[in-house]
């Protein structure tokens, strides 16, 4: 998934379905009635999907920054992991009769 789909996932204006499908939030896109607009969106919630809010203008750069200084901070915890090295095994060697 690229940055931006990221993004819309994050603020909830649409979900990964399924591997390579996306839905758009139907408050954003259901042109109809009030009611169909209510049911489509009660749809959407049902599905426990993220909450859908309007971002400010200056939240993509902060969802930016916070996105990677929590990169940041896992790339540095991985590292400090301790890495435990396995010692080599021979081959074993066939015995004559």
């Amino acid at each position: 998934m690229n940055e931006a789909s990221r993004f819309f996932a994050h603020i909830g204006w649409m979900r990964t379905a399924k591997r390579g499908i996306l839905q758009l939030n139907p408050w954003l896109t259901v042109a109809g009635t009030s009611g169909e607009q209510e049911k489509w969106q009660a749809l959407w919630n049902s599905a426990e999907g993220p909450a859908c809010i309007i971002p400010h203008a200056d939240y993509p750069a902060e969802w930016r920054r916070a996105r990677d200084t929590e990169k940041k901070a896992a790339e540095s915890a991985r590292r400090k992991e301790k890495v435990v090295t396995l010692r080599q095994r021979w081959p074993l060697r066939k015995l004559s009769a």
